[in-house]
């Protein structure tokens, strides 16, 4: 077993953990592929295609295109370790590191509703005085109206009480302020201004757009100690069927954008791939790679296109023979 498990350790690749091979083994691919295109860390690979495995990591023609997590999450760990020291981790609702105030907690002392009369009433009876005063300014109001409306009721009209509205048009105390018409920001400003404005917002989008890739292009990390043999074997299961997904969609010629660094992929059918390897000398024969990312943004994760517009020189020359295939099978 020591002379075999040395034969292991010398038999890994570069790039793969001697250790991950001992433990998860190893495939081999049963026959190349004809079809696909790859790119591995921005860069492109030429076919055919043979995809293989070793311990954690999944290669392509030799080079490793995809590593899977193994062992426990660091920035997991990081994070458990500052919930307990964070107070408002304990469930208890603490939102203060000083005096420890919670939210949704009652007061010491309960706001309760008095007893009995403890609330004074106000007071809602009228005087003698005050009625009468009523009673004379309700007469005197009777007597000063000198509107049509009707008195009494009349036998021959069934709507002889109701009132008759008074639809007469009262101008305004004031003049009414004359209507100003809206002007949007954008014309009140110069060419100039415009032109500044709008490349602010792009730079503003840029900033954002790096900020939210680099949380995607991360480097898995790798801890082999204390696993379990259900870890294990789920670490195989796992590598393995991606293995063999990656080895399916090359074989319906599509295309596969790989890091080496983890296990995130994108894949791409056969119609978008061709439309994308033909538009790359276009958009990369450009002086920056606004051209590239402005095309072909929305569709693929732009930290990859960045990449893939870094190494644009080598994949020209390397991606000659598939550009001759996909004319070809264009014409035909």
């Amino acid at each position: 077993m020591t002379l075999a498990g040395a034969g292991m350790l010398s038999a890994a690749t570069e790039g793969v953990n001697p250790r991950a091979v001992q433990m998860f083994g190893k495939e081999t691919a049963a026959t190349p592929v004809e079809k696909g295109a790859v790119f591995i860390d921005g860069r492109f690979i030429p076919g055919p295609y043979t995809v293989t495995r070793e311990g954690n990591v999944i290669l392509i023609n030799g080079q490793v295109a995809s590593r899977f997590q193994v062992g426990p999450d660091e920035k997991a760990l990081t994070d458990a370790a500052a919930a307990k020291q964070d107070p408002a981790a304990n469930g208890d609702g603490a939102v203060s590191d000083s005096d420890g105030a919670t939210v949704g907690k009652a007061p010491e002392k309960a706001i309760r509703a008095p007893a009995g009369n403890a609330y004074p009433r106000s007071s809602t009876k009228k005087t003698l005085d005050e009625r009468k005063a009523d009673e004379a300014k309700a007469k005197a109001l009777k007597e000063k109206s000198t509107g049509s409306f009707n008195q009494e009721a009349i036998a021959t009209d069934a709507t002889a009480l109701f009132e008759e509205a008074d639809y007469t048009y009262t101008p305004p105390s004031r003049a009414e302020p004359q209507a100003v018409p809206f002007i949007r920001p954008a014309a009140a400003m110069t060419t100039k201004e415009r032109a500044a404005a709008s490349e602010a917002r792009q730079a503003a989008e840029a900033a954002a757009s790096e900020a939210a890739d680099a949380l995607e292009d991360v480097r898995v990390s790798e801890n082999f100690d204390d696993l379990s043999e259900e870890e294990i074997a789920d670490i195989i299961d796992k590598v393995t069927k991606r293995r063999e997904t990656l080895e399916r969609y090359l074989g319906m010629d599509c295309l596969l954008l790989l890091s080496s660094t983890n296990s995130a992929t994108k894949a791409e059918k056969v119609d978008n791939m061709r439309k994308f390897v033909t538009s790359l000398d276009r958009h990369c024969s450009r002086s920056d790679n606004k051209s590239l990312l402005t095309a072909w943004g929305k569709d693929f994760p732009r930290y990859y296109l960045r990449k893939i517009y870094q190494n644009r020189e080598s994949n020209e020359k390397t991606m000659k023979p598939l550009l001759q295939r996909i004319s070809k099978e264009t014409k035909a």
